[in-house]
């Protein structure tokens, strides 16, 4: 039966009794609508591609068999929209191309790359070039893969991830949806990057209630600089020496605590951070003299590992921070106590050893350029671009004069 498909012609056709009735449209020949004896009406297209059969004597293309591509049923689409669903595909079908396999393929490659298949691709990148590629493991493996792994990347919604986040933050663990967004978001930007998603869903998510504050920092006073050194001193090789090295240099904690001695130039009297480890992504040098040098000469050297701070043979670096902290305090108590039975040790952590060092150059005159490079900030507009100036007689200066202030301090 060849008719002209419209809207309400499909609305009044009565379905057949018995067998399938086939209406085949004759303004766009190839769609056709199939009636069931129970109502159902279904577009379909139906097409031969060309060359499939090969050529005729003249060079024209043949066509082989009649294929069938099923669309949607009437009222879920209208004419209008199965005319333009039919379109491309009688248009690739006269091309030589067979809109079925390519469906198929496609298809098949959506089914193919889960959140779970991509994810497996984008951890085993992070282990090449991110640190802390097994927090980024767990923060999937226990939030996202549960409820999203097994579908398809592609058909992922940003109301899928916005779904993950409400549960996290209902059951009031924001740090961990906070997390789960910034994993996320990555984990897409890996998938469009190889084509595997066509947008990033997890991209300008509006979170207002996961957007991260900024953790208040407090500076140690001077008579505070001065048991928390001491203390330091009491305790010894590994923590108390890390700790010291913190003070006099301003560096974070994970700069010493994972350093190694091939990062140790004697000669230059230098620490040299490779950019694979430091947060900033870009090698880091830090001058050692004075004070920090003698400490590092009175680093043992172990035989079975590398790491200047280790309790297992330089092996793997130092751990257990917590208890090692409450040590540190009790002892700087003491030593504040001995002077003033009143004293008392206010909450500091020990990246406060950082803030503190930071605002102790300021107060010494040394310029925020030369702070900057001591505490290897990158730089921001054009200097990033054209100042390729090391600094290192600047940060070694810098330090050599925090050096001498805080021999002051502690005195």
């Amino acid at each position: 039966m060849r008719k002209r498909l419209s809207d309400s012609m499909i609305a009044n056709l009565r379905a057949p009794k018995t067998g399938r009735l086939e209406v085949c449209d004759t303004l766009l020949p190839g769609l056709m609508l199939r009636v069931t004896p129970k109502g159902v009406k279904t577009f379909s297209v139906s097409y031969k591609v060309a060359g499939e059969a090969g050529e005729s004597k003249t060079g024209r293309p043949l066509t082989g068999r009649a294929y069938r591509i099923t669309l949607k049923q009437y009222p879920l689409i209208k004419v209008a929209k199965a005319r333009e669903l039919t379109r491309p595909i009688l248009a690739a079908a006269a091309e030589g191309i067979n809109p079925r396999a390519v469906r198929f393929d496609a298809h098949r490659e959506r089914r193919s790359n889960t959140v779970r298949s991509v994810a497996k691709q984008f951890i085993e990148q992070a282990k090449l070039t991110v640190a802390s590629w097994k927090r980024v493991e767990r923060t999937l493996e226990l939030h996202v893969l549960p409820a999203i792994g097994d579908r398809p990347i592609r058909d992922i919604k940003r109301d899928d991830i916005h779904a993950i986040l409400d549960t996290l933050v209902k059951a009031k663990k924001p740090g961990a949806a906070a997390g789960v967004q910034k994993h996320v978001r990555s984990l897409f930007e890996y998938a469009l990057d190889r084509d595997k998603v066509d947008k990033n869903p997890a991209k300008k998510l509006k979170r207002p209630e996961l957007k991260p504050t900024k953790k208040a920092r407090r500076n140690l006073d001077d008579a505070e600089l001065r048991a928390v050194w001491i203390a330091a001193g009491t305790m010894g090789y590994p923590f108390g020496s890390w700790v010291r090295l913190l003070i006099l240099t301003g560096q974070r904690g994970s700069d010493w605590g994972k350093a190694q001695w091939p990062e140790i130039d004697v000669e230059k009297r230098l620490l040299e951070i490779p950019e694979s480890r430091y947060k900033t992504s870009i090698d880091h040098t830090v001058p050692l003299g004075g004070l920090a040098w003698d400490i590092i000469n009175d680093i043992p050297r172990w035989n079975g590992g590398d790491y200047l701070f280790s309790s297992r043979g330089g092996k793997v670096p130092i751990a257990g921070f917590s208890k090692t902290k409450k040590e540190l305090d009790e002892l700087a108590r003491e030593v504040l106590r001995r002077d003033d039975p009143e004293a008392r040790l206010g909450h500091y952590t020990f990246h406060d050893f950082r803030s503190t060092h930071k605002t102790r150059l300021a107060s010494l005159g040394i310029i925020q350029e030369h702070r900057d490079a001591v505490h290897g900030h990158v730089q921001r507009g054009m200097d990033a671009i054209y100042n390729k100036h090391s600094y290192l007689d600047e940060k070694r200066a810098a330090l050599a004069a925090y050096s001498e202030h805080l021999l002051e301090v502690v005195k």
